[in-house]
């Protein structure tokens, strides 16, 4: 069985870019398993509920990981988050004694049997805040009061149900992508 590293945190919280330092191998994220958009749940202000399990495929998820786990290869979506739709499938092969990092919102709750590091990133709210409404504005083109609104009213009540929790079933927590941690676990 391949070295497993779980990644989770809140929307901007850093996950990806720990991620992407952290990969030797394979680097999974749950965003590749949205449903399309028309296929996500709406909450009560008919926003579709992006930080909800219930807008990822996680039953096809958690059965390629466990392929991945005892296979060694995996069919892995290619999901275009531009357009929110799936555009295929690829097949994705383990590289010998490399690590697996996947990364997600949910993954150390999904992933809670799977051995291996489970950190989740403990990153100040106002951080995540900004950093979303940078990338929603700039990326695609949504006026700033509306990511703002939307962060209050839609996705923190979804991160304090769903995200936060997860902080009790990480080996190692990660306060505000503290340098001092990620180069001891970059060393390891």
């Amino acid at each position: 069985m391949k070295s497993f590293v779980v990644i989770a945190g809140q929307t901007c919280s850093g996950k990806s870019t720990l991620a992407n330092r952290l990969a030797s191998g394979i680097c999974i994220r749950q965003d590749d398993w949205y449903r399309d958009l028309a296929d996500i749940p709406r909450n009560a202000q008919g926003y579709p509920n992006m930080e909800s399990p219930n807008a990822f495929h996680i039953d096809e998820m958690l059965y390629e990981i466990k392929r991945l786990q005892e296979r060694g290869e995996m069919n892995y979506p290619i999901y275009d988050i531009a357009t929110n739709q799936r555009k295929g499938i690829q097949r994705v092969k383990t590289q010998g004694g490399k690590s697996v990092v996947i990364e997600g919102l949910h993954t150390i709750e999904l992933l809670r049997h799977i051995d291996g590091e489970k950190i989740f990133l403990d990153t100040d709210i106002d951080i995540c805040k900004a950093r979303r409404v940078e990338r929603d504005s700039k990326l695609f083109g949504i006026p700033i009061d509306v990511v703002e609104r939307h962060f209050d009213e839609n996705i923190m009540p979804e991160t304090q149900r769903y995200i936060l929790p997860q902080s009790k079933l990480a080996t190692i927590i990660i306060r505000n992508n503290d340098e001092k941690e990620i180069g001891r676990l970059l060393n390891e």
